[in-house]
């Protein structure tokens, strides 16, 4: 018998140009450019929920399918031992869990937010990844905004 895997992240983001993590975890956003979590490696079938909070003036860009701010993209071939052998085919799976806002059987909430700004709190969770890794990613148009956010991810 196996232990049961669960993944806590208290401060998913990653340091980028534009992107600075401080010490308390939190990824001050300024300009136009996209956050980026952590690429994460969790069992296909895992519970997997992402929440968020934000405070500042940042304007986050609007996805089409659906019309949400933060995008998720997903693969299957990730692996993280070996970053540059295999990197891992991320690709935006955002519109595989349904409409922005709304929560679908079985067990998903998808994003709710269109436009991701200044005091606004989010959340994505699905009860079953049907993938091998995933990151979440938000695009900023302008502004500067402080996210905070917890990554869980336990097996079902």
């Amino acid at each position: 018998m196996s232990d049961l895997e669960v993944i806590t992240d208290p401060a998913p983001w990653l340091p980028s140009a534009g992107v600075t993590i401080g010490v308390d975890g939190k990824a001050t956003v300024t300009g136009a450019v996209t956050l980026f979590s952590k690429k994460f490696v969790v069992k296909k079938g895992s519970s997997v929920s992402i929440n968020i909070q934000g405070t500042g003036s940042g304007v986050a860009a609007v996805g089409a399918n659906p019309a949400t701010a933060w995008r998720i993209f997903a693969a299957n071939d990730y692996d993280p031992t070996r970053p540059v052998q295999m990197p891992g085919t991320f690709v935006d799976v955002t519109a595989a869990f349904g409409a922005a806002g709304v929560a679908s059987a079985p067990g998903v909430q998808q994003f709710g937010s269109v436009a991701f700004s200044g005091a606004i709190t989010d959340k994505f969770s699905t009860w079953a990844c049907p993938w091998a890794a995933i990151q979440f990613q938000l695009p900023q148009q302008s502004g500067t905004e402080v996210v905070a956010g917890q990554f869980f991810a336990s097996e079902v």
